[in-house]
This record gives C-alpha cells, structure tokens and sequence, in this order.
C-alpha cells in the first residue's frame, strides 16, 4: 500500500507540472525570444523563397505605326494638327485708348485715320487731336496668315472697396483683374471668279483694360471699371498698308464722362523665302 500511495503521489504531480507549463506557454510575454537560423555553409544550397523570385517580364510597349494620330493622357484626345495652308508674314499692331468728349465721338473715321497711320507714332499724334491717348499694347512678330492666334495678358489689382479701423486708418480691400488682348488671324483663298490672288483675311481682337468711369469707392478713392470689346476687320490682303480699326465705347446718360474709343492700327509685311 504504502508503494502504491507513493505512486499516486507522483502521478499527480507530474499532471500539476505538465497543466503549468501548458498554461506559461499560451501567455506571448513568456515565449521565448526567437532564434536566427543558421547560416548556410559554404556550398550549400540557399533555401527557395518567393521574395527572391525576379518579377514577371513586362509585355513588350506597341507603339502606333508611323503616321497614325497619338494622344495624350491627361489632355483628351490628340494635339491640334498643324494647318495644311502657310502664307508666312510679319504682323504689327498697336492698340490705343482715346477718351473722346461724347460729341466728337462720332468725328472718329476708320478709314481717315489709316491715311494718318504710317507709323504708330503718327497715328498717335492724329487720335490726340480729339482727347488723351495713351498705347495699350503692342505686337510685332511673324505669324501665318492663315491660322494665327496671339494672346498678351496679365493680372492687375483694383480697389473694390475700402474701410477704416479703430486707429482711424484706412484698409482697401483689393482683387485682380484679368486685362489683355487676343488677335485671331484667318485668311482664305479670294473667289476663282474674282481674278486676283491676294487672300481674305479677316482680324478678330478682343481687348480688356481697366479705365476711370466707376463712382468712388470712398473719397479720394476713385473706382475702376473693366472694359472688353471686340475689334474685327476683313480686307485683302495688302503688304505694307497700314489698316485701323475702332471700337467707341459710350457712358450712361447719366454720367458725365467722356467716351472710349479703343483704336488699332495692324499692317503685314511679306516674308520672302
């Protein structure tokens, strides 16, 4: 008995020993740290692994055949073609702003002032006879006549309104204004009837500027106004003849201030190959 007591004992003990071990080894703080695999000997063949593999070869880039239109990404679909007509030729223009009293405007003529126009300056001193004239912009470059497109532009800060603080000082409040000027060139072949050569060419301007004309914000503080108008001229084709056009802006009733008339002048010179 006693033999078989000690037996028992000893079982039960060897449960209790096994249940605790069981339990430290499902708590992660009391896992053992981890050990380095050996490394490999010299000669030995390195295990496979899937992040040793080289990448996949990548399917050959098929470009479109010679010729074929391409597109680009991110611009929805491909770039403009270039024009199947070229007429070569140098184009100048001048724009000017002329602040006319009301009852002359109308004394303003096109075509009396290209004879007045051989050079912008003397055209200048000709629009100064009927009110303050100052130059907007200038151009001169070559272009094609028959497809051209030319953009001159800025941002300029205007006054909208104004306010005093507490110091008794004054603070504008300011935003900016896009002015500038666009001249769309075009020409196209004279009518087969016709028997000239010479091309149609058509001018189309759009020209934004900034004038005096706006009540005052706050005194002393005078307001601006945005001006845009639209100066289109067709005529043949004539190298070294200078051509004006103009556009006559005019003020409410109620104001009293002068008219705008925004004046340019445009010639082409040939270009010889």
């Amino acid at each position: 008995m006693p033999r078989l007591i000690r037996l028992g004992l000893w079982c039960l003990s060897l449960a209790l020993i096994m249940g605790t071990g069981a339990r430290a080894a499902d708590t992660p703080a009391d896992k053992p740290p981890a050990t380095k695999a050996a490394a490999p000997e010299k000669g030995d063949a390195k295990p496979e692994s899937s992040a040793a593999k080289s990448p996949p070869e990548r399917a050959p880039v098929r470009m479109p055949p010679e010729g074929a239109p391409r597109t680009m990404r991110g611009f929805g679909g491909a770039p403009p073609a270039a024009p199947t007509d070229v007429s070569p030729a140098r184009f100048e223009a001048t724009v000017y702003e002329v602040q006319v009293p009301a009852d002359l405007a109308g004394k303003l003529d096109s075509v009396a002032l290209s004879a007045k126009a051989a050079d912008p300056d003397a055209l200048r001193a000709a629009l100064a006879e009927f009110g303050p004239t100052k130059i907007l912009y200038r151009v001169d470059q070559p272009v094609n006549v028959f497809s051209e497109n030319i953009m001159i532009g800025s941002s300029e800060p205007v006054v909208t309104g104004t306010r005093k603080m507490a110091t008794g000082e004054s603070v504008n409040t300011v935003q900016y204004q896009n002015v500038g000027l666009i001249v769309n060139i075009s020409a196209s072949q004279p009518p087969k009837d016709s028997g000239r050569k010479a091309l149609d060419v058509q001018v189309r301007t759009e020209v934004a500027s900034l004038g005096e004309g706006a009540p005052e914000i706050s005194p002393g503080v005078k307001g601006v106004r945005a001006r845009t108008v639209s100066i289109n001229h067709t005529a043949t084709l004539q190298y070294g003849r200078p051509l004006v056009m103009l556009n006559v802006t005019y003020p409410a009733k109620d104001e009293k201030a002068s008219a705008t008339a925004f004046v340019m002048r445009t010639v082409f010179s040939e270009v010889k190959p």
